[in-house]
């Protein structure tokens, strides 16, 4: 796990999480970013062999809107937003940033939703680095 959220992870990766997409080719892989910002990377994969795709044009991947996280609507990624729309994205390249604990839905045509809430971050919050500070978890 390296953090960055520009790197899509390689093979063999034990904090990198796969999920099939019921009624698809496609499963979703999740992965850590930065530990700070207690966030995941979302991306699509091929079933077969983990290579990465762009999200389907009728996919749709959206937030759900929760007491706690109030809004939800429709998420772009990364690429889609920085991109711009006239510049086709790499294949391969397209990824979502999704906090931890956010519960989202897949949206495919014709088929169930998909629903899953993001994981929680594998490694520790880091500590602060403000002198006169004390940190206490809920762990």
């Amino acid at each position: 796990m390296d953090g960055i959220i520009q790197v899509k992870p390689s093979h063999g990766d034990p904090y990198v999480r796969i999920r099939p997409i019921p009624g698809s080719y496609l499963s979703i892989r999740l992965w850590p970013s930065s530990p700070l910002n207690r966030s995941f990377c979302l991306d699509f994969v091929m079933t077969c062999d983990q290579t990465p795709v762009n999200v389907p044009p009728e996919f749709e991947l959206h937030a759900q809107s929760t007491i706690w996280q109030p809004g939800g609507g429709r998420l772009y990624s990364l690429e889609a937003v920085g991109w711009g729309r006239d510049e086709p994205i790499p294949d391969g390249c397209e990824k979502f940033l999704l906090p931890e604990g956010m519960k989202c839905i897949l949206v495919r045509p014709g088929k169930n939703n998909v629903v899953f809430t993001v994981p929680p971050h594998p490694n520790p919050a880091p500590e602060p680095k403000n002198p006169g500070e004390d940190v206490i978890t809920f762990s």
